[in-house]
């Protein structure tokens, strides 16, 4: 079947949709059976922009993407696979896929939560395919392509070859607070030549992930002054592929890094309370994220919020926030860059 026509299939299969009683949050409604392996925005009513979590693990268990946590309670029936679902976002709605299509439950009254979902039906036995996988399509929160690492699994990745960056490109880092990186990996000091932002007034603050659009404050906008080279014989940052080997970065400082391979860990510190925002500009690849943790260390590190739009700029206003360690998570899930730099700026007040 072309993609035309999967479109075509899709828009009836809402259209068929659209005439069913609206149900109440959380109540059950009857799956509409989809001949094609659908996504999210194949299924989204026209002039919906839906984002999608995939579960590719059907067992019990809770499953995470940005701010979006789903729970499953997957039980066998008489011959069938039976799916309960729970989540602290609401769903619009849920595609089951088995054998070569699915079955899609929509919600028309967004829904935390149903139960006795089931695959398709093989019409070959009359009985219920396996289910391959999940997804979970919902506007509210923006789900990212790639699932944020979680503080128990920050693994290092290969490090790829690295470019020296462009003459005017500034490097500064600091001493490592963190566990320091591998025993002859050599790491860049500088001194700080810009004068630390004011110090905010006490705050308490309690950070958890938010993904509403959250109103910002007017920063004050600072002077970039020209950049000098430092190190300039390997790429700026690396290796930083993991949270334990985070570069260390200024507040209130530009830096430029090359997205020249997938995961780029950055980190600093807050010495007193203070409003926070994060700017990734000249972000060539696109796809990708930053995301934001903070705690002592990589082990106890919290998430706190991410952006994972495919944009030029990706910005993260996280508000007031209390004194301690922070830690920036910035992924390409676009193509490799060696000669477009982006920009990480930390502004806080």
């Amino acid at each position: 079947m072309s993609r035309r026509a999967h479109g075509l299939a899709a828009a009836f299969v809402l259209l068929v949709l659209s005439l069913l009683p609206r149900p109440s949050a959380g109540s059950h409604v009857d799956p509409v059976y989809v001949d094609y392996n659908a996504s999210c925005s194949d299924l989204a009513p026209a002039g919906t922009d839906w984002d999608q979590m995939r579960v590719d693990t059907v067992e019990d268990g809770s499953f995470s993407a940005g701010g979006l946590t789903v729970s499953l309670d997957v039980h066998d029936g008489d011959d069938a696979t039976i799916i309960d679902w729970s989540s602290n976002v609401a769903i619009d709605g849920v595609f089951v896929k088995g054998g070569p299509g699915g079955n899609f439950y929509h919600y028309n009254a967004p829904a935390s939560g149903d139960g006795g979902l089931l695959p398709p039906v093989n019409p070959n036995n009359g009985k219920h395919y396996s289910p391959s996988h999940l997804l979970f399509c919902t506007t509210i929160p923006d789900v990212p392509t790639p699932t944020p690492p979680s503080s128990a699994t920050f693994t290092p990745s290969p490090t790829a070859s690295h470019t020296a960056p462009p003459t005017g490109t500034t490097m500064p880092s600091e001493t490592p607070t963190l566990t320091p990186p591998p025993t002859g990996t050599a790491m860049p000091s500088e001194t700080p030549t810009l004068t630390p932002s004011p110090t905010a007034t006490s705050v308490e603050a309690t950070a958890t992930p938010n993904h509403t659009a959250t109103p910002r404050p007017n920063f004050i906008r600072h002077v970039y002054f020209p950049a000098i080279c430092i190190d300039c014989g390997r790429a700026p940052g690396e290796p930083n592929d993991s949270c334990m080997s985070a570069h260390p970065m200024q507040r209130d400082m530009l830096y430029n890094f090359y997205p020249d391979d997938r995961d780029d860990w950055y980190r600093f510190n807050l010495a007193s309370p203070g409003e926070v925002e994060i700017r990734v500009s000249n972000f060539v690849p696109l796809a990708g994220q930053v995301a934001a943790y903070n705690g002592d260390g990589c082990e106890s590190a919290h998430f706190l919020q991410n952006y994972g739009k495919p944009t030029l700029e990706k910005i993260l206003y996280l508000g007031p926030q209390p004194a301690g360690t922070y830690f920036l998570y910035v992924s390409n899930d676009g193509n490799v860059n060696t000669t477009d730099a982006y920009r990480l700026f930390v502004e806080t007040r």
